[in-house]
């Protein structure tokens, strides 16, 4: 989706703005080979692909004489499992291909100021992203005869950009901005190739998370005549199993067998705040916390493989 806020609200008393944007969205994609003899020169293609892409903007102005505050936030949250399998078959000659990819592209601009001239100003603005999914690319107990090659292919893709920017001026008052944001992802990638067995092929077997988040935090608090405050996080939750096997196969005639899985995280940070009072406490807390518990594993387990490398 693509969504677009510009609020200004203004009052000789209480001034009052709130704008809050959220995609909630869960989904099922499943393609499937089940019970099948497929034989064929060009290859048989398995492939479930999911995508999300959101591009969210808000511009919130709030102004009141006796108080000015403004709400804002952008909230995408998301379940789902993206599945391709092949399972109890027969397949003959050509290629092999499971491939599963999901992609994450999220993108989240807010601008909020507020401003009193007798009272508090006050910009609250908040940003959360919260991703729980599954990848999942599998043979299951499947027969594969002469196929040229085998791959099965599971990738999760995360790419968060984030900008938030808030200001917040009283003249006799209390000038206070907080910034939270929130950026969660979980879940499992798992490429595997269980039961059944493998001829006269190269076989790849391939898990990989992708997480690449970029959040940049700007604020700005003042006042003449009492408190400047601001509080300003980032948090980075991370939790994800990523798996690639070969388990409980027969692979013969081998021309190679790969196992590969990764997890690749970029994290880029950035917060800037200033505070000014001229008469009156001037305080601020900026806090970068990131939590990462991947666990990446690749494995080969009570398999025979004869040949290749």
């Amino acid at each position: 989706p693509l969504v677009g806020i510009a609020n200004v609200a203004g009052s000789g008393g209480f001034g009052v703005g709130a704008n809050v944007i959220a995609n909630v969205v869960s989904t099922a994609v499943n393609a499937y080979v089940d019970n099948a003899i497929v034989s064929s020169t060009t290859g048989l293609n398995v492939g479930a692909t999911s995508s999300m892409n959101t591009y969210d903007a808000v511009i919130s102005t709030t102004f009141g004489s006796a108080a000015g505050v403004g709400i804002t936030g952008v909230n995408n949250i998301y379940s789902g499992t993206t599945k391709a399998a092949i399972e109890g078959s027969t397949v003959e000659n050509g290629s092999v291909s499971v491939v599963a990819n999901d992609l994450f592209n999220l993108n989240t601009v807010v601008f909020s100021i507020a401003g009193a001239v007798a009272g508090a100003a006050v910009s609250g603005v908040e940003n959360a992203n919260v991703i729980e999914n599954n990848v999942i690319a599998n043979i299951i107990n499947t027969g594969i005869n002469y196929a040229s090659t085998v791959s099965v292919n599971a990738q999760n893709s995360v790419y968060i950009n984030d900008i938030l920017a808030a200001a917040s001026v009283a003249a006799t008052g209390a000038g206070v901005n907080l910034i939270p944001v929130v950026n969660q992802f979980t879940g499992k990638t798992e490429a595997k190739i269980e039961g059944g067995s493998v001829k006269g092929a190269d076989t790849n077997v391939s898990a990989k998370t992708i997480a690449n988040v970029n959040a940049g935090i700007v604020g700005a608090t003042g006042a003449v005549t009492g408190a400047s405050l601001g509080g300003y996080t980032v948090t980075n939750v991370f939790d994800n199993d990523i798996i690639a096997a070969v388990d409980g196969t027969t692979i013969q005639n081998a021309k190679s067998t790969s196992v590969n899985a990764e997890s690749d995280i970029d994290i880029l940070n950035g917060l800037a705040s200033a505070g000014l009072a001229g008469i009156g406490a001037n305080a601020l807390a900026n806090v970068l916390v990131n939590v990462i518990n991947n666990n990446v594993t690749a494995y080969i387990a009570d398999s025979y493989i004869q040949g290749g490398s």
